[in-house]
């Protein structure tokens, strides 16, 4: 897995310009992957002192990160509290993207496979370059990107394509689309 930095936004604080949104990219398995780490001023400078928590938000089908941090307020949520954000890129802003649109380069007929790995090695990735803990990191999903999250906290087949071992990195984590990560169906059920 290789990182690159790509051009990232400005936010205007004060009189002066300050970074808050970096846009980085990787190669997992073959595919390049994209990711948004926001960093707002409060958390920035609370880095100078010691580690901050990290919150990965990942979005649902046919949206982007930015836009999913900052219709769900999780941006000033992170500006209000000084958290850092990742916020990974769904390929062609699909999750377990199909054939007609995954390039099959890790000779997978869909992107799930990949989209798992990514979700786990895009939290080590950030913890490289900024100042978080990684024993207080956090992931939140809507619509497709909570069932992506269920999928990554089952390691769903990730052993029988890459023979790869994955553990959650998060400390906690929440869903809003009825997925249960353990194999349950329905809203938080457990299948007994």
């Amino acid at each position: 897995v290789t990182d690159t930095d790509e051009d990232s936004d400005t936010d205007t604080d004060s009189d002066t310009q300050v970074q808050e949104y970096f846009e980085r990219t990787m190669d997992v398995h073959g595919a390049q992957r994209e990711y948004l780490v926001f960093i707002p001023t409060p958390t920035a400078e609370a880095m100078q002192s010691c580690p901050v928590p990290l919150l990965t938000v990942v979005h649902e089908a046919d949206d982007t990160p930015r836009n999913m941090l900052e219709w769900t307020g999780l941006d000033q949520l992170a500006r209000d509290n000084s958290f850092a954000v990742v916020a990974p890129a769904a390929y062609d802003r699909t999750w377990v993207a199909f054939p007609d649109v995954w390039p099959g380069d890790d000779g997978e007929g869909t992107s799930r496979s990949n989209d798992i790995v990514f979700l786990d090695v895009v939290v080590e990735a950030v913890s490289t370059e900024f100042a978080v803990d990684t024993a207080r990191a956090f992931a939140a999903g809507h619509g497709y990107g909570a069932m992506m999250l269920g999928y990554h906290i089952q390691g769903t087949g990730i052993s029988e394509v890459y023979g790869e071992i994955l553990t959650t990195p998060y400390s906690g984590f929440g869903f809003n689309a009825g997925v249960d990560p353990y194999g349950g169906s329905g809203p938080g059920g457990h299948a007994d």
